[in-house]
Formats: structure tokens, C-alpha cells, sequence
């Protein structure tokens, strides 16, 4: 089964970019720092984490503790914990934990560069290139938006935009 993701992203909708909420906010400041790549993985993971820890309050009856105690469960154990109770599937984690690891990078390593081989091969032929990664945080994001858009719309709503 081909898992690539298909179709670059050029740039973010004018209609979705001039709404106010968190992901058209999220997704402006990805556009306008898409060349920055420290930052686009910064900014991604941390756009990830959020949604993240709406599925742990969501799911888990813990979930607000969970949340607040990051020195036990950190990033990447909270992504195991939703992998491991199925709410996850496979491939997101894959891609997500992707994500986590070159944040990482990015935010601990001074001499951080990123290059073509940073690139997954999960990227298919439309994210080759540290310049296709803006297309592919987006894609990453969209992905998981849309899987739970019902929650996330409840919980990080979007508004139309002042007239």
C-alpha cells in the first residue's frame, strides 16, 4: 500500500488564513516562517502537541493530570500511550514521532541544518527537499486535524473573520 503523501502545498487558503482560532492562527505563522526551518519544526510540534493533549483529555480519564505532568509523560510517551489505546493509527505516529525527533533537533542542536536526507521517505515524490517542508508539516497537521475535526473544532474552534 502506497502511504506517500501526494500533492505539495503551496500556501494556505486565503479564506482559512483570514479566520480567526487556533489553526488558521497556527497556520499564518507557518506560511510567514515557512523558510525558517528551526522554527516550522518548532512551531509544527508544538501545534501538534496541543492537539495531542486534546486526545488525552478526550480519551483518557486522567487526562488533565496526564497533561500537566510532562516530566512522566513527556511528548513522545503521550503519543505512545494514544499509539498504544489504538487512537492513533500506525501511520500517524510514525509521522507525528517524525515530527518530535526534528524538533528536537531543532530546538537542542546549535549547528541544526536541515537537508534532503532529513526528508522521510514516507514524504513521496512532493516532499524531496528542505523546501517542501513547509508543505509537509502542513499535510502532517491537516491529517490529524481532520481525523478528530469534530474535537478539535469543540475544543480550538475556528471563527469566521471580523467584517
Amino acid at each position: 500500500m502506497d502511504t506517500a503523501i501526494k500533492g505539495e502545498i503551496k500556501n494556505i487558503d486565503s479564506s482559512l488564513a483570514e479566520m480567526g482560532g487556533m489553526l488558521p492562527a497556527v497556520l499564518r505563522d507557518l506560511e510567514r516562517y515557512r523558510d525558517n526551518h528551526r522554527f516550522l519544526l518548532i512551531l509544527s510540534c508544538s501545534f501538534a502537541e496541543l492537539l495531542i493533549g486534546t486526545l488525552i483529555e478526550e480519551h483518557c480519564t486522567e487526562g488533565k493530570q496526564i497533561n500537566a505532568n510532562t516530566r512522566d509523560f513527556s511528548f513522545s510517551a503521550r503519543l505512545t500511550l494514544l499509539h498504544e489505546m489504538k487512537i492513533l493509527p500506525d501511520i500517524q505516529f510514525q509521522r507525528l514521532n517524525w515530527l518530535r525527533k526534528h524538533r528536537n533537533d531543532a530546538a537542542h542542536k546549535p549547528d541544526f541544518a536541515f537537508t534532503s536526507g532529513s526528508m522521510p521517505s514516507w514524504g513521496g515524490e512532493d516532499h524531496r527537499t528542505p523546501q517542501q517542508l513547509f508543505s509537509l508539516c502542513v499535510n502532517i497537521l491537516g491529517v490529524l486535524w481532520n481525523q478528530y475535526v469534530e474535537l478539535f473544532r469543540e475544543k480550538l474552534p475556528i471563527e469566521e473573520p471580523m467584517k
